[in-house]
């Protein structure tokens, strides 16, 4: 009897460190453990499962690519196609020091939980917009502007996994336009534990941002302009 008793035991134990041993290795711990390091300012642990180079270098892709795609399509005249152009050359020279300057200072609200406002100081103020829009992204906070996120700490989340991959998808809420949107990150199975590597969707939620921004524009402009005609009537 004390013996069934023994050998029960062990197996509710070997069964429970299993589990706790599995459950280190899913995409969701990871997503834990990357919450920890911010509120923890563990900036090792913070690292190991964010690969911010890659993560920064993708951003800068995306939003770059995004830029590029509205310039051409906002005005097909071959000088703005050409200008679009330059400033897409003008991003890649000056990738290096953006992603520089997003990755500081993302370390840096890590180690401190402060915001370093403003980029790394990059000249574009004479560079085709596409340039110029990049460089202001060159920061944490100038990034967490741009997505209207008046916090940074998001609790609410879904993963789901999708064999080596898993996609993280956060709700938030644009405070200044009072707009639902969801953020998505990839995650990579690094084998043992999981990293982030990819904003999936930043160019997409910018693109909406922008486009809502320009509709209450647009709106506020169309009531100055039907002023004047309703009092004449």
């Amino acid at each position: 009897m004390k013996r069934k008793l023994l050998l029960s035991a062990l197996v509710l134990v070997a069964v429970s460190v299993g589990g706790s041993y599995y459950y280190t290795t899913t995409p969701t711990y990871s997503v834990l453990q990357i919450r920890n390091a911010v509120q923890d300012h563990d900036v090792a642990l913070f690292e190991k499962h964010v690969d911010v180079d890659t993560l920064f270098n993708r951003l800068i892709d995306d939003v770059m690519a995004q830029a590029l795609f509205q310039a051409t399509n906002e005005n097909d005249a071959g000088w703005s196609t050409l200008s679009s152009a330059l400033g897409t050359g003008i991003v890649q020279m000056m990738k290096p020091t953006l992603v520089s300057g997003l990755k500081s200072s993302t370390l840096r609200y890590v180690e401190t939980g402060e915001l370093v406002k403003g980029g790394q100081g990059v000249a574009a103020s004479a560079a085709p917009a596409v340039a110029s829009d990049a460089a202001k992204k060159a920061s944490l906070d100038d990034m967490a502007s741009s997505f209207g996120l008046e916090q940074l700490q998001l609790q609410d989340y879904h993963v789901e996994k999708q064999g080596k991959v898993a996609i993280v998808t956060i709700p938030y809420r644009n405070e200044q336009l009072d707009l639902p949107l969801e953020m998505k990150f990839t995650l990579r199975d690094q084998g043992g534990y999981w990293q982030l590597v990819h904003f999936n969707n930043a160019a997409e939620i910018m693109s909406a941002i922008e486009q809502e921004q320009q509709r209450r524009l647009t709106e506020a402009n169309n009531k100055i302009t039907a002023a004047p005609q309703n009092r004449l009537l």
